[in-house]
C-alpha cells in the first residue's frame, strides 16, 4: 500500500508535508540465515562467473548437512552443473533428493517438478496447473 493522498507539487497548493508515524523495519539475520545468505551468494558467483565444481560441491554438502529445509539452492546448483555438463554423479544425486523432497513435502511438490522440467526440458513453456 503505497498510496499517499495529496498534491504533487505541494508548494503550489500551500501542503505541509506529512511524516509518517511509522519507522521503517529492519530485520535482522541470525548466524544460521546469514550462513545461507552467504552460500546463496557463492552459488550466484558461480553462476555469473567461470563455475567452480569444487566450491558447488562445498555448498551442496552444507546444505544437506545444515540447510535440509531449503530446495531451491540445491535447484540453482543442478542447473548450473546441468548447463556446465559437469559433476554429473552429484547432479544425479540433487536430482533425486528434490524428488524426495517433492514426494514428502506436498508444500513443494509443483516447485520442485516444475524446477526439473524445465532443467529437462528448458524450451518448456510453464502454464499455472
Amino acid at each position: 500500500i503505497s498510496v499517499f493522498c495529496g498534491a504533487a507539487d505541494k508548494d503550489a497548493y500551500d501542503q505541509v508535508a506529512l511524516v509518517s508515524n511509522t519507522t521503517t523495519h529492519h530485520v535482522h539475520y541470525d548466524e544460521n540465515t546469514l550462513k545461507l545468505h552467504s552460500l546463496y551468494q557463492t552459488v550466484r558467483n558461480n553462476r555469473e562467473n567461470e563455475v567452480n565444481a569444487a566450491e558447488l560441491l562445498n555448498v551442496w554438502q552444507q546444505i544437506r548437512k545444515n540447510f535440509a529445509n531449503d530446495w531451491l539452492l540445491s535447484m540453482e546448483i543442478l542447473e548450473i552443473l546441468y548447463k556446465s555438463d559437469i559433476e554429473q554423479e552429484t547432479a544425479e544425486e540433487i536430482k533425486m533428493y528434490l524428488e524426495n523432497k517433492a514426494n514428502s513435502e506436498p508444500a513443494y511438490t509443483k516447485l520442485i517438478r516444475d524446477g526439473l522440467m524445465v532443467l529437462e526440458n528448458p524450451s518448456v513453456l510453464m502454464v499455472n496447473s
